[in-house]
């Protein structure tokens, strides 16, 4: 899949709304998610945290290595995390490959490997990490095109228990901040791979269907701090379900996420 219709920034945020919201570049919305709920949710406050500094014009140290305080980790997830259980996230993070397609300056086309992360180091206190190249890239357009990012609610996404409607949920807020009522159409094949689900699980549809696409569209739909709704809009070859895609409505929301200012810390 490819999407290249460019991004519509929110203007006037408050430091309010930035301290719920993070930044995530287009070029990663169509990585596969091959890996747990948790290791994606370090991912993204990581690389959120390497263009926060960026765009502050605070470098990284002489080895290469931001770092991100274990007090906001904390803040963040809502827990203090097992320093052996993050450490393996880490690890997984490390050597979990994810390939992406993208343009040089050239304009030449380029398959680029590589894994979410590329070093790390924990303390009590803090854990530095070092992303690949590519995301170093990715971050950099952050500070300096801020047209190519959109915005995530962080305390929406992260009250996702389960891993496919947190991701369906990010597939959606991504089109429809964007300025998109649709995603993209998936193939059964396609959306299982996106996922991270393999081939040989849900040979079915309807078991698809029932356990990562409905269960997850309506964790979305019933929660009382979701700001969208999601629908279902299946394509048929003949008799059977070839492909599919999601209508994204926003939803009022019953339960705001509350953030303290960080004028009044």
């Amino acid at each position: 899949m490819t999407f290249t219709k460019p991004i519509i920034p929110r203007t006037g945020a408050s430091s309010l709304a930035r301290a719920v919201e993070m930044a995530t570049p287009q070029s990663l919305v169509h990585i596969k998610h091959t890996i747990s709920l948790q290791q994606y949710k370090y991912f993204l406050l990581f690389f959120d945290e390497m263009c926060l500094l960026m765009d502050s014009g605070i470098e990284p140290d002489e080895n290469g290595f931001h770092s991100i305080r274990m007090d906001k980790i904390t803040e963040k997830i809502g827990y203090t995390p097992n320093k052996k259980e993050l450490w393996n996230d880490l690890v997984k993070l490390k050597n979990e490959t994810i390939a992406v397609n993208y343009l040089m300056k050239d304009g030449q086309p380029i398959k680029y490997g590589a894994g979410y992360i590329s070093e790390w180091g924990i303390s009590n206190s803090f854990v530095k990490f070092k992303f690949p190249t590519f995301f170093v890239e990715v971050a950099k357009k952050f500070k300096e095109q801020r047209r190519l990012f959109l915005l995530l609610n962080w305390e929406i996404f992260n009250s996702f228990s389960g891993k496919y409607e947190a991701i369906l949920y990010k597939l959606c807020k991504d089109y429809q901040n964007s300025g998109g009522k649709r995603t993209p159409q998936f193939t059964i094949e396609s959306y299982k791979e996106y996922i991270g689900v393999s081939q040989d699980e849900y040979k079915v549809f309807k078991d698809l269907n029932k356990f990562c696409i409905s269960k997850p569209i309506q964790k979305i739909n019933e929660s009382e701090i979701s700001d969208i709704k999601i629908t279902l809009q299946a394509v048929k070859t003949g008799k059977f379900i070839t492909s599919f895609y999601f209508l994204i409505e926003s939803k009022k929301q019953q339960v705001l996420p509350i953030e303290n200012d960080p004028a009044d810390d």
